[in-house]
C-alpha cells in the first residue's frame, strides 16, 4: 500500500487502504464517535467501527463524507478556545484487542474532547451528556446487532446520529430540548466552488488543496484536502461547527497536557490557538457564532500517516492560509443539493482530470504506469519529470503529456495519455524517446534516442500522425541521413551516392517505411523537403507549458 493509495483511498472512499496503510492495523481505541461514523458489519470496515457504534448508512453520499471522518478520526481532532483541557468532556474506558496478542484484550482509558464548545456552554454540556449515555448503552453491542441493517424508522437523523431505537431517539431529543439546541437535518456533498457560494466566499489560499467537503443545513461544514510541508504531502482536515445544534463529535487527543500551544494571530488578522502534538497538529477559533477547527496529520514525530514532522512555523503558515473572516461570519446555506464532489456527480471533465491526477501520483510516488508498464527509476529527484494538459491532438479534450526523464537512457519516455469516458480510465495514445515536436495539426515528430548511424549533421526521426478515428498516432515513416563529412562509406562499403546529392551539401535522406528501418533508395534535401512538407508546410510547432513533476503541480490539476 502506497502513500498514494491512503490519500487515494480519501477521495474514493476506500476505507479499507486507511486499515492497509503501511501494513498497519487501526485499534477501536483510536476511533471515535464523529458526526457521520458508521457500524458496519463486513470484514473490511471491522475496524472503523465509533467506539459506540452505528449501523450502516443507506445515502451513498453520506457514506462519503463518514470514511473520511472515520479517517480523521484515527488520529483524534480537538478544538481548544484556551487550552485544550478547557473542553475535555472527561477520559473513557475502552476494551479492545491486544495489538500484540489479538486473542487477548485490554482495558485502554483515553481523553476525549467536545467540538462545540468551552465547559459551561450548552453545546458542550449538551456534547458530554450525549457522549456519557453513548460510552454506557449497548457496551456489548447487542441491540445494535438485533437491528442489524434494517431501517430504524428515524429517516436520515440516523445520518448525523448514533440512533437505532427509540430508547436513544429519546434520550438525543430530551438531551437537545435541554439545551434548548437543534438537530442536524440536511447535508449535501459539495465542490469546493460550491462550498465556497454557501458559506460567502473563498476561505483556503496558496498551499491548501481540496479533496472533499460537505455541509449542513445550519452552516456547519468540513472540508478535507492536503498540504505541503516540507516537501510532503500532509492530509489536512478543516471543520466549522455553528453554535445552536447539537453536533455529535468527541474526539480521542491522548493526553492534553502533551501538546504545545501557542497564541497567534493570522495573516487575515483573526487570533487563533495553535497546538503541537506527536502525531497531530491543530489550529482553532473561537467566535460568535461558531468554532472552527484545521486538523493537520503530522506533528512532531513521523508517524502512520506522515513521513515528515512540522513545527510551529509551519502551522503558522497553513494558518496564514486561511481566511477565518469569512469563516466566522455564518450565513444560512443555499441547501440546493449534493455538488461535484463524489464521482457520481462528477462531469465527464472532473473525471478526465482526476484520473490523470491519479497516473501522475502513481508515477511520482511508485514509479508506476498505466498498463504495467515498467520504465525503471535511478533515485533522481521527481521533479526532473515534466508533465503538461493540453489539447494536442485537436479532438476538444485535454491529453495529459508526460516527460519522464528519471530512469537511464533507454527508460526515458515521453508518453500522451488520453481518458476514456466509457471506461472510467486512461489509455496510452503515444510513447517514444522524449524530445518530441509538436505540430498544430496532429503531426508529431519523434527524435531517435541516439544518432550513432552515419547521419551525422542530421538528427534521425519517426514521424507520427494523429488518427481520429482510432483516437492515436500512428506511424508514418522512420527518417534518417547519410553524411558524407562523416564517412564515405557506408558500414557494407559501399561508396557515397553523389549522384543523388544533386545540391551538393554532402548529406542524402532516406524515408523509410514505419515497420522498416532499411535505409534504402536516398534522395536529395529538395525531395526530402517537398515530402516533410506535405506534413508540416502549413502547421505551427505548438509549445508546451510543461511543468515540474511536484505534489504541488499534481495536486492543481483540475
Amino acid at each position: 500500500m502506497t502513500s498514494m493509495e491512503l490519500l487515494e483511498s480519501l477521495n474514493a472512499v476506500k476505507a479499507q487502504y486507511v486499515l492497509e496503510a503501511h501494513g498497519e492495523e487501526i485499534s477501536d481505541s483510536n476511533v471515535i464517535a464523529f458526526d457521520n461514523s458508521v457500524k458496519v458489519e463486513d470484514s473490511v470496515n471491522t475496524e472503523l467501527r465509533a467506539y459506540t457504534g452505528r449501523r450502516v448508512t443507506m445515502k451513498k453520499l453520506i457514506l462519503v463524507a463518514a470514511i473520511v471522518a472515520a479517517a480523521l478520526c484515527l488520529v483524534g481532532f480537538a478544538y481548544a478556545m484556551v487550552k485544550l483541557r478547557d473542553i475535555s468532556v472527561g477520559k473513557y474506558t475502552d476494551i479492545q484487542p491486544n495489538p500484540q496478542n489479538p486473542s487477548e484484550t485490554i482495558t485502554v482509558t483515553n481523553e476525549y474532547i467536545s467540538m462545540q464548545g468551552l465547559q459551561g456552554s450548552p453545546e458542550y454540556q449538551a456534547t458530554k451528556e450525549w457522549q456519557d449515555f453513548l460510552n454506557v448503552y449497548d457496551i456489548e453491542g447487542a441491540i445494535l446487532a438485533e437491528t442489524g441493517n434494517s431501517s430504524t424508522g428515524y429517516g436520515e437523523l440516523t445520518l448525523f446520529y448514533q440512533i437505532y431505537n427509540q430508547e436513544m431517539y429519546d434520550k438525543l431529543v430530551e438531551i437537545a430540548d435541554k439545551y434548548d439546541l437543534k438537530l442536524h437535518s440536511e447535508l449535501n456533498v459539495v465542490s469546493l466552488e460550491e462550498l465556497y457560494y454557501r458559506v460567502g466566499g473563498s476561505f483556503i489560499g496558496d498551499g491548501l488543496y481540496y479533496s472533499n467537503g460537505y455541509i449542513y443545513e445550519n452552516g456547519t461544514l468540513q472540508l478535507d484536502g492536503d498540504a505541503v510541508i516540507n516537501g510532503e504531502l500532509v492530509i489536512i482536515q478543516l471543520r466549522r461547527a455553528v453554535k445552536g445544534t447539537l453536533d455529535e463529535p468527541v474526539l480521542n487527543i491522548g493526553n492534553a497536557e502533551e501538546y504545545q500551544e501557542l497564541q497567534y494571530e493570522t495573516s487575515c488578522g483573526e487570533q487563533v490557538l495553535l497546538a503541537l502534538g506527536a502525531d497531530k497538529a491543530l489550529i482553532y477559533a473561537d467566535s460568535e457564532e461558531c468554532f472552527v477547527l484545521v486538523n493537520i496529520l503530522a506533528g512532531t514525530e513521523p508517524w502512520l500517516l506522515a513521513d515528515t514532522t512540522i513545527n510551529m512555523d509551519d502551522l503558522k503558515r497553513v494558518a496564514d492560509a486561511i481566511d477565518f473572516t469569512i469563516l466566522k461570519n455564518v450565513v444560512e446555506p443555499d441547501m440546493r443539493g449534493d455538488s461535484g464532489s463524489d464521482t457520481l456527480t462528477m462531469s465527464v471533465e472532473e473525471k478526465r482530470m482526476l484520473a490523470y491526477q491519479n497516473v501522475l501520483w502513481d508515477v511520482y510516488y511508485s514509479q508506476s504506469f498505466p498498463g504495467g508498464l515498467d520504465l525503471g527509476y535511478d533515485g533522481y529527484d521527481m521533479s526532473d519529470n515534466k508533465f503538461d494538459l493540453r489539447d494536442i491532438d485537436n479532438d476538444g479534450n485535454e491529453e495529459l503529456i508526460l516527460v519522464y526523464t528519471t530512469t537511464y537512457m533507454a527508460g526515458m519516455a515521453e508518453i500522451i495519455y488520453d481518458y476514456d469516458a466509457d471506461t472510467d480510465s486512461v489509455r496510452e495514445q503515444f510513447i517514444e524517446f522524449p524530445g518530441v515536436t509538436h505540430f498544430d495539426n496532429g503531426i508529431l515528430k519523434a527524435d531517435w534516442s541516439h544518432n550513432q548511424g552515419l547521419a551525422g549533421r542530421v538528427w534521425p526521426y519517426t514521424l507520427y500522425q494523429y488518427n481520429p478515428n482510432e483516437d492515436t498516432y500512428k506511424a508514418v515513416a522512420m527518417v534518417d541521413a547519410w553524411d558524407k563529412s562523416l564517412s564515405d562509406k557506408d558500414y557494407d562499403g559501399n561508396a557515397f551516392p553523389d549522384d543523388v546529392d544533386k545540391d551538393g551539401d554532402l548529406i542524402v535522406y532516406y524515408i523509410m517505411d514505419a515497420d522498416e528501418c532499411e535505409p534504402e533508395n536516398p534522395v536529395d534535401f529538395a525531395e526530402y523537403q517537398q515530402w516533410i512538407d506535405s506534413y508540416t508546410k502549413d502547421a505551427e510547432v505548438v509549445e508546451g507549458s510543461c511543468v515540474e513533476l511536484t505534489l504541488e503541480n499534481i495536486l492543481n490539476v483540475k
